[in-house]
């Protein structure tokens, strides 16, 4: 007696007889593959999205050479700017914080290092800055 089985491996359709031989019982198996006449089309796949533009660094703007002001304060360490409390011609005593500047996650108060006039404001707000860069510079009282 033979039986006709379909089996799909790999997504390749083979015909598979199975034959009874003898009296013992045994039996024997014959495979053949089966000529497929028709394969299943490649799911189109979804083009890739495109990468979204880097936002542009903030610019800063040609800023003073940091020459005004015979005092000048600078960063003490390399970061970000991230608030300004100051503008050119403001009176500001010894201590008073001049702007904030975030590094190392933390954000420091960046004060003036004597009373007088604010001379320049040498950066902007998301300025990058680095180690001794001049921030503003101050005329002495």
């Amino acid at each position: 007696m033979k039986k006709h089985l379909k089996i799909t491996v790999d997504g390749e359709e083979f015909e598979v007889v199975v034959e009874e031989m003898g009296s013992g019982g045994s039996t024997s198996t014959a495979t053949a593959p089966k000529p497929k006449t028709e394969r299943a089309a490649p799911r189109p796949q979804a083009a890739p999205a495109p990468a979204p533009e880097p936002k542009p660094e903030p610019k800063a703007e040609p800023a003073p050479s940091g020459e005004q002001g015979s005092e000048k304060v600078l960063a003490p360490l390399a970061g970000t700017i991230r608030g300004i409390m100051v503008s050119v011609g403001d009176e500001v005593s010894s201590g008073q914080t001049l702007l904030t500047l975030e590094a190392l996650k933390l954000e420091n108060e960046i004060v003036a290092p004597a009373a007088g006039t604010v001379a320049s404001v040498d950066v902007q707000v998301g300025a990058n800055v680095e180690s001794g860069s001049v921030l503003a510079t101050i005329d002495p009282a």
